[in-house]
């Protein structure tokens, strides 16, 4: 994408975040999963990778999902 591309780019695509308020500890299921804009963080494409998914800190709704909210695998 040139420049001006990606801005609406960024505010027109999706992430996962929290469909719920999730705490530090819980595994991730399909149903605390949402897919919103803007692109701040995982692709939907990735949601599998996350499904089963220990968080390590507690999470906010909307808040983006990201890889470090999780613990090792």
């Amino acid at each position: 994408p040139v420049d001006q591309e990606k801005r609406p780019l960024r505010k027109m695509a999706k992430a996962i975040v929290a469909a719920v308020d999730l705490q530090a500890g819980h595994t991730i299921r399909m149903e605390d999963l949402a897919f919103k804009s803007p692109a701040d963080g995982l692709a939907p494409s990735m949601y599998e990778d996350l499904i089963g998914r220990t968080l390590s800190e507690s999470l906010a709704v909307d808040t983006p999902i990201l890889l470090e909210h999780l613990q090792p695998a």
